[in-house]
């Protein structure tokens, strides 16, 4: 992957009561994450404030763990939707879709084993 110079961007989106979204946006010579999670606005209520701190509980030392086993990843969550891609040192081209890791967070650790399995 090309390193594009960029730093870390991150902050919310919406205005007033209804700031929505939090964005979280990085890339790197190795890996490229765009996150915009759900997080507040009118339409949602404490669990949705809360699950953006549950994932990111879990997914820095995910990725503290994950990015020596590629040598490049893709990391895509956006408001339900996902799509992920590790290619690893291995050879191996781990790729999906489902489940956004937002919502059902119990898939980090079925996401890390598939990964050591396919790293092997």
């Amino acid at each position: 992957m090309r390193d594009l110079g960029l730093s870390p961007e991150r902050g919310f989106w919406g205005y007033g009561i209804n700031s929505y979204a939090f964005y979280y946006c990085t890339v790197t010579p190795n890996s490229r994450i765009f996150l915009r999670l759900p997080y507040g606005g009118v339409y949602m209520g404490e669990p949705e404030r809360e699950a953006l701190f549950t994932f990111f509980e879990r997914f820095t030392p995910f990725l503290e763990r994950t990015l020596p086993l590629v040598s490049s990843l893709t990391l895509v969550e956006s408001m339900g939707r996902a799509f992920r891609q590790f290619n690893l040192r291995a050879g191996a081209v781990v790729e999906e879709t489902e489940p956004s890791l937002h919502r059902d967070v119990s898939h980090w650790e079925a996401l890390e084993a598939r990964l050591g399995a396919s790293a092997r």
